[in-house]
């Protein structure tokens, strides 16, 4: 068996290698079987869009900080977390050991920082190479560019990875019907939420104020 050493001292390497001899044979594999992603048809009801007026704070900002110039509420990843969970009608303790994480690193731009298409959740274990991995990085990005027609204006268009017509990707989760009653839904249990607090004063990214 290698050790870490053997790997030169690189943990990517040593996933990489454990991947691939596994069932799943490669790292993109992996990432297709174990990624979660909100179905089209509830994308499409906000065409894409952010759903609400939020970005994450940096330096000396505060989380929950009214931004009235930008029309926006600051948040750490609980604002996108919520509106991946709310969306597809599940709870934090029906995921465990896993993350939320953003297909392209736009956390400062409302515009993108809770749209559905950007977020996908993967297990603990792989969600660095979300981040760091261009080989992974791609196969979301074009992924995203698949299933929801999504790229953020001012991106190029996603090149199609090598291989990426042998990946099988898993299923969609199941399709919300009619989404902004579902998170109006869950906002009546969350009211001292940033979600909340950004559609009182801003309403929602998409549509009017309710």
């Amino acid at each position: 068996m290698q050790t870490l050493r053997e790997f030169q001292f690189d943990g990517e390497a040593a996933l990489e290698a454990l991947l691939v001899q596994s069932k799943y044979g490669s790292i993109e594999q992996a990432v297709a079987c174990l990624t979660l992603f909100t179905h089209p048809d509830t994308i499409a009801q906000i065409e894409n869009k952010a759903l609400f007026r939020v970005r994450r704070y940096r330096g000396k900002e505060e989380r929950g900080e009214i931004v009235h110039i930008e029309r926006v509420v600051l948040c750490d990843n609980d604002s996108p977390t919520r509106a991946f969970l709310w969306a597809n009608d599940l709870g934090r303790g029906h995921l465990a050991e896993v993350q939320y994480n953003h297909i392209y690193q736009m956390a400062y731009d409302p515009a993108f920082y809770t749209s559905l298409a950007n977020i996908c959740v993967t297990p603990a274990f792989l969600s660095k190479l979300t981040d760091k991995n261009p080989r992974v990085i791609q196969l979301l990005k074009y992924r995203a560019s698949q299933a929801y027609g999504f790229v953020p204006d001012g991106e190029p268009r996603p090149e199609k990875p090598e291989g990426y017509d042998k990946v099988i990707w898993a299923d969609f989760l199941p399709a919300c019907p009619d989404l902004k009653s579902r998170i109006v839904a869950r906002l009546r249990n969350n009211v001292e939420s940033r979600i909340a607090l950004s559609i009182e004063h801003f309403g929602w990214h998409y549509g009017p104020k309710f």
